[in-house]
């Protein structure tokens, strides 16, 4: 009775930690999605300018993009967290098989690894940050627009900032005043 008492513990243990794991892949490759949901005509394996891909990354790992998934931003995270993702993010690589998902290996080679791996300096944070800024400045530039509290010429000018200034932000977040 005790034997079989262990048994029957060790079975539910073992299906709640592939149920526990199974979740946390799932939310990386959600996570991962974002780069196919907001360049869905991309050609993967194709030449892309290194600018283009880091531009990518700074998105994926900004604020907005990351916090839902990881419950910390990436620069909040400290190396520690930072570490404990990358660890996550390479177990269900290997373990979900993304290298036989041509873009699940391309998003994994070419962003995700290349950009998470330099948390050891503050370089990639310091874009984050940056990138934080730019898209909270656009947030409240909408927020004025939809109380009606810029004037046409202000409008106007947030238009032409769309297509200049706030290019670097996801297409999602620049397509909701076009």
């Amino acid at each position: 009775m005790k034997s079989s008492l262990c048994h029957c513990f060790a079975l539910m243990a073992m299906f709640f930690t592939t149920l526990c794991f199974s979740q946390s892949c799932d939310d990386i490759e959600d996570w991962m999605n974002i780069i196919k949901n907001e360049y869905p005509n991309m050609r993967i394996g194709t030449a892309m300018p290194r600018g283009s891909v880091e531009n990518m990354a700074i998105n994926l790992y900004s604020d907005k993009f990351y916090t839902p998934y990881w419950g910390k931003s990436f620069i909040a995270s400290g190396k520690n967290g930072r570490t404990k993702s990358w660890r996550k993010i390479q177990s269900c690589y290997v373990k979900q098989n993304y290298n036989t998902d041509r873009y699940k290996a391309w998003v994994f080679q070419s962003i995700i690894y290349n950009y998470h791996i330099d948390f050891r300096s503050d370089a990639f944070s310091n874009k984050i940050g940056q990138r934080n800024l730019l898209r909270n400045e656009l947030e409240t530039k909408f927020k004025a627009l939809k109380r009606n509290d810029l004037t046409v010429i202000e409008v106007e000018e947030l238009k032409k900032e769309l297509s200049t200034n706030y290019t670097l932000l996801f297409p999602s977040l620049r397509k909701s005043i076009t």
